[in-house]
């Protein structure tokens, strides 16, 4: 939405309201990323840390899964606790090695 096609009075009713549910750190980067205008833009986080190393991008795949093992997948990943990328790492990373 353009700023022009929001009234000045909701504007300052949206600052407002973001300045009151933004108090953290985080929260402080949002406001600080509201141009006068009022086009809002969440910054740029750069997503999930890499697993190549330090500035290095991850490379991903996609996989296809028959529903039973993906199931499985989804069973296993609850009762450890871990995202399911995490143990098709492991199981991939254990299978390459053997």
């Amino acid at each position: 939405m353009m700023s022009q096609d929001v009234p000045a009075s909701a504007l300052a009713a949206i600052r407002a309201e973001i300045a009151a549910d933004t108090d953290d750190e985080a929260g402080a980067a949002y406001r600080d990323n509201v141009p006068a205008g009022g086009e809002w833009t969440r910054p740029n986080r750069g997503g999930r840390p890499s697993l190549s190393g330090h500035a290095v991008r991850s490379p991903q795949i996609g996989v296809r899964l028959p529903v039973d093992l993906r199931d499985r997948l989804t069973a296993r990943a609850a009762h450890d606790g871990v995202r399911e990328s995490e143990v098709v790492r492991e199981a991939l990373e254990a299978f390459l090695t053997t």
